[in-house]
């Protein structure tokens, strides 16, 4: 499982699955690709609400 942390929205998420790489050949050029394919999404945290 990784460890995500999405600065501007202040949330940890944790991801299980797998990274994958693939080619993609479009108008004559190669185009390299990695993905995430995610099995599992958890939110460790999350967004406080602002109180005045």
């Amino acid at each position: 499982m990784a460890l995500i942390f999405l600065y501007h929205q202040k949330l940890f998420i944790g991801v299980k699955g797998r990274v994958q790489s693939r080619v993609v050949e479009a108008e004559d050029k190669k185009e390299y690709l990695m993905e995430i394919i995610a099995e599992k999404v958890t939110f460790l945290s999350s967004k406080k609400e602002k109180t005045d």
